[in-house]
C-alpha cells in the first residue's frame, strides 16, 4: 500500500480559522510519500508510533497491520509546512484507495486529530487539493468548503526557522487568552479573518501593484500575530532582511512561534535578490523535528536517537494556474526518510 500528498502554506487567516473565520492557503510543491513495509530493527518506536496507530484507526480501517510505515518526505518535519497533514492524506490514500473527494478529505481530517487536537481541516485540504484555495468555515464535525483561486504570475519567498513548541501549543495558548475574555486577542482574530477577503481578491487579480498590496496585508497580519503572542524574533529578523532587499511585505505562516514564513516579491529578479538576503539572515543551527510528528519535549526510549533535523532554509516560488514551481532555494534540506513502527508499544 502506498500514498502521496503535498505540503501547505497558510497565506492568510491562520489562528482566525480556528474560530470560524475564513482562510486562504497554497499547496506547496514539496511532497511526502509513504508505503507499508515489513518491520526491521531500528524502526522508530517513540510517540510517532502511537499517533500513527491512532490516525490509522480514525480513518476507519480498523487496526493497523503489523510492520512499519516507511515515509520519505521533501516536506521538512515540524516547521509549519504541513508534514502531518500530508502524512494523513497519504495514509488515507494508502489504506482507502477507493475513496476520493470529500470522503478522502474527511478521512484524512479525522486522522489529523491524532496529531493536533482540533485541526481546522484546512491543512489536509491543501495537502489534498493543492493550488490556491479559499476556505470557509465548516458545519460542526465537517471539513471546510474550499474554492480554488486561479493565480497567475505570483512570486513569493517561503522558508522556515526554528520554532518554540508545536502547532497545538501555539493554538492552545491563543485559546486560553480568548477564553479569558482578552478583547485585544479577539479583535486581532476578527481582523485576521477580515483580511482574507481582500487578499483573495488581490490573489485573483493581475494589477501592477498586487505584490505591494499583498505585502501590506502580510505586514499587518504579521503585526496582529505578534500581538496575540505567536510572533518570533527570528522570523522578524528574516522578514526585515527580505523587505530591505525588495520584498513588499511578509509574515509568519501557520501556528507561529517561529516555523514557516512567507514574503511577497514583485517579480522573479526581485525575488532572487530578496532570497539572497534571506539566505544570509537565516539563523544558524539545526532544528529537530518538532510539532507535526515528534513534538518538542517528547522523550525517546533509552538509547533512541531522533531523526536528523533540518536547518533553516528558504525558497523562491512562482505560482501559476498550472502549478507552483521552485525557482531557487537556499539550504533547502534533502528529502528525509523515516521508518516508524506501527505495532510496537511505547
Amino acid at each position: 500500500m502506498t500514498g502521496e500528498a503535498g505540503g501547505k502554506l497558510l497565506l492568510f487567516g491562520e489562528h482566525a480559522a480556528v474560530y470560524g473565520r475564513p482562510a486562504v492557503g497554497l499547496g506547496v510543491p514539496w511532497r511526502l510519500r509513504l508505503r507499508f513495509a515489513a518491520p526491521r530493527a531500528g524502526d522508530e518506536s517513540h510517540v510517532a508510533a502511537a499517533r500513527l496507530r491512532a490516525a490509522y484507526r480514525r480513518i476507519g480501517a480498523g487496526a493497523p497491520p503489523a510492520g512499519a510505515l516507511e515515509v520519505r518526505s521533501e516536506i521538512p518535519f515540524g516547521v509549519g509546512l504541513g508534514s502531518s497533514a500530508a502524512l494523513c492524506v497519504a495514509l488515507a490514500r494508502a489504506v482507502a484507495p477507493e475513496r476520493g473527494g470529500r470522503s478522502l478529505w474527511s478521512a484524512a481530517h479525522r486522522a489529523e486529530h491524532a496529531f493536533h487536537g482540533s485541526p481546522s481541516g484546512i491543512d489536509t485540504g491543501l495537502a489534498l487539493l493543492g493550488g490556491v484555495q479559499r476556505f470557509t468555515p465548516p458545519a460542526p464535525g465537517r471539513v471546510p468548503a474550499a474554492q480554488a483561486i486561479a493565480v497567475r504570475g505570483l512570486y513569493l519567498i517561503v522558508g522556515f526557522v526554528p520554532r518554540r513548541g508545536d502547532t497545538a501549543a501555539q493554538v492552545a495558548a491563543v485559546r486560553r487568552r480568548m477564553q479569558a475574555g482578552d478583547d485585544a486577542v479577539r479583535s486581532a482574530i476578527d481582523r485576521l479573518g477580515a483580511i482574507v477577503a481582500p487578499a483573495c481578491e488581490l490573489l485573483a487579480a493581475s494589477a501592477a501593484d498586487r505584490a505591494v498590496r499583498l505585502g501590506a496585508l502580510a505586514d499587518e497580519a504579521d503585526d496582529l500575530l505578534a500581538g496575540i503572542g505567536v510572533g518570533s524574533p527570528a522570523v522578524a529578523g528574516v522578514l526585515a532582511a527580505a523587505r530591505s532587499a525588495g520584498a513588499t511585505g511578509g509574515k509568519i505562516s501557520g501556528g507561529g512561534g517561529g516555523g514557516a514564513f512567507l514574503a511577497f516579491v514583485p517579480d522573479r529578479l526581485a525575488g532572487l535578490a530578496a532570497l539572497d538576503a534571506v539566505g544570509e539572515s537565516l539563523p544558524a543551527g539545526d532544528i529537530l523535528p518538532a510539532g507535526d510528528i515528534l513534538p518538542a519535549g517528547d522523550t525517546l526510549p533509552a538509547g533512541g536517537n531522533p531523526p536528523a533535523g533540518a536547518g533553516p532554509a528558504a525558497a523562491l516560488l512562482a505560482v501559476e494556474p498550472a502549478g507552483v514551481t521552485v525557482l531557487a532555494d537556499r539550504d533547502w534540506p534533502a528529502p528525509a526518510a523515516r521508518r516508524i513502527a506501527l505495532t510496537r508499544d511505547l
